[in-house]
């Protein structure tokens, strides 16, 4: 059984990989949000998979980086 931290965790991650991304820090918000994918599979809340979702799209201009390109492929499941 998760805890309520599990649950948040993710959500709270999204963050962070946002603000890494608008930092210009492309790869170091790829594997946070790919950590963010990992955390929520099989939550009951549809808010850190969408924020990670975001962050993919977000980070699609950057695609030509191998980590963002696992990550789009990520996104896609």
């Amino acid at each position: 059984m998760r805890s309520c931290t599990d649950r948040y965790e993710p959500l709270y991650l999204s963050w962070p990989a946002a603000a890494y991304l608008d930092a210009g820090e492309v790869e170091h918000s790829t594997a946070i949000t790919a950590r963010v994918f990992d955390l929520s599979e099989g939550l009951a809340s549809i808010r850190p998979r969408a924020r990670a979702r975001l962050m993919a799209k977000r980070s699609e201009p950057h695609r030509s980086l191998a980590p963002v390109g696992a990550l789009l492929e990520c996104a896609k499941g």
